[in-house]
């Protein structure tokens, strides 16, 4: 099963984006602590899977997920393959989102950051960067395996992601096979049209529309990521922010 998701880069210099085709800009008056360069404004909620777009994971993701949360335990475990950019990590802030508001227990867990690997039952393990366990020390793979074989045998719900392929994947020959067992969902670039939907989709979350052709003339290069997109659509707004200078 796969999906498709969306994006676009940023126009070259020689693209202006003109203010009459451009949606009201914000009173420059407005505090500057406002204005994030990195990304867009906080969401004044969570993600959730719902605030991730259908059309950019595809429905089919997003009902086999909600079906996970609904039944933990049912489709186990589920693993998301990508490249960089392509939403896992916001997948799996969505699923904590929603399976808390089910009152579900969560622990996510991201190889990553060097959390520390707990020794409880959680109804939901997500792990996020599955393809960095070969860099852990033996202690801590030691560790990890145990609680992935712990939330397995008691059918606890398992969400992973990783940049890498899961039968080219460095682990362990028991919890491989463990991970083969489960779901593959393959998370693709965006293409086509789906890069300026995303933009749209995202710059209306803060207010902002922008006519569809302007978008298709900042010319974007084909790989770009949602990561990039989501860099694409920070610009417009920090330009909308400063009067479009």
């Amino acid at each position: 099963m796969s999906g498709a998701l969306h994006g676009r880069p940023y126009p070259p210099e020689e693209t202006r984006l003109a203010q009459s085709d451009l949606s009201r800009p914000t009173s420059k008056s407005e505090p500057d602590s406002l204005i994030r360069p990195a990304g867009l404004p906080e969401r004044a909620s969570p993600r959730t899977l719902q605030s991730l777009y259908v059309d950019r994971h595809g429905a089919p993701i997003l009902d086999t997920l909600q079906t996970a949360l609904k039944k933990p335990g049912l489709l186990s475990p589920i693993i998301f393959y990508g490249p960089a950019g392509t939403g896992k990590t916001h997948l799996l802030q969505g699923l904590e989102s929603d399976a808390r508001s089910r009152k579900l227990s969560v622990y996510h867990l991201s190889f990553s950051s060097g959390d520390e690997t707990p020794t409880d039952l959680h109804d939901l393990l997500l792990i996020d960067g599955l393809h960095h366990f070969p860099t852990l020390s033996a202690e801590k793979q030691d560790e990890f395996s145990i609680l992935f074989e712990r939330h397995f045998e008691s059918r606890k719900q398992i969400f992973a992601s990783t940049e890498i392929e899961i039968g080219d994947l460095e682990l362990p020959d028991r919890l491989q096979s463990r991970i083969l067992s489960g779901l593959t969902l393959e998370l693709r670039l965006p293409e086509g049209e789906d890069r300026f939907d995303f933009i749209q989709k995202r710059l209306g979350e803060f207010d902002m529309q922008i006519p569809a052709e302007r978008l298709r003339a900042l010319n974007l290069p084909e790989n770009l990521s949602y990561r990039d997109l989501e860099s694409v659509s920070a610009m417009i707004f920090l330009y909308s922010r400063n009067g479009w200078s």
